[in-house]
């Protein structure tokens, strides 16, 4: 079962320690923990590659007293400092996401590039990404759009395949921003900010929520900003993306 995102960033924390002190992977700076279990969980950071620094993955079989690499060097294709995330379904299907997205299927012993639109480009990247009830969830910013990282899109497939397709209806127009996907009350939710151009304003967003409980049928609610407050709430989706996901 997957822990609640609240306990996985207290074990995160842990890891820090736990990656200095009892583990043969030292020295490691964590990036992106990911646990699938109370005792079995996946990290990647920091490290040497002989000489070199680069990105590894290491596991833990005992909730982090020890930890292992997976494999014998870095992981290819992840340049340094383009702020990684590491999320895994269970013990074999797993994701890199970022400005690429990168899936594995055997524990992460072997990685694939994973192809959609605009992922590699000087714009595209993968803003959220989630795992329900065998699928696994993303929001691809395509950067299309001059003014913002839109049109994003919800992309699904089923975590033991790489046959990514988009999700019906589940989009913003040209403008717009990632926002969050979590699982809840059952449900797999997906926030979106769809951008509307104004002559006054620029670029205001808004807020789209999705939510669906067989990842086939989604519905949507708007929650927009209150008038007085629409201008603020736009500068502050814009500048949380802009620092924390680019």
């Amino acid at each position: 079962m997957l822990l609640p995102r609240w306990l996985a960033v207290v074990m995160a924390g842990l890891v820090v320690a736990g990656c200095t002190n009892k583990t043969a992977v030292a020295p490691f700076r964590p990036e992106s923990v990911t646990f699938v279990s109370a005792d079995v969980g996946l990290v990647i950071g920091l490290s040497t590659c002989g000489n070199v620094q680069c990105l590894r993955l290491a596991k833990t079989p005992d909730g982090g007293h020890t930890w292992t690499w997976v494999t014998g060097g870095g992981l290819p294709g992840l340049l340094l400092g383009d702020g990684w995330r590491l999320r895994f379904a269970d013990a074999q299907n797993g994701w890199i996401s970022g400005p690429l997205l990168f899936a594995t299927h055997d524990g992460g012993r072997t990685w694939t590039q994973i192809a959609l639109p605009s992922i590699g480009s000087r714009t595209g990247s993968v803003g959220a990404l989630e795992v329900a009830d065998g699928r696994v969830f993303a929001e691809l910013a395509e950067g299309a759009d001059q003014d913002t990282y839109g049109p994003i899109v919800l992309f699904s497939t089923q975590v033991s395949t790489d046959s990514w397709a988009a999700v019906g209806n589940v989009a913003t127009r040209s403008a717009g921003y990632p926002g969050e996907i979590s699982v809840a009350q059952g449900a797999i939710w997906a926030m979106l900010h769809p951008g509307v151009v104004s002559q006054d304003h620029g670029v205001e967003v808004h807020s789209l929520l999705y939510h669906s409980t067989d990842g086939g049928t989604w519905h949507s609610s708007l929650l927009p900003c209150p008038p007085f407050y629409r201008r603020e709430c736009s500068l502050f989706a814009q500048v949380v993306w802009r620092l924390v996901y680019r």
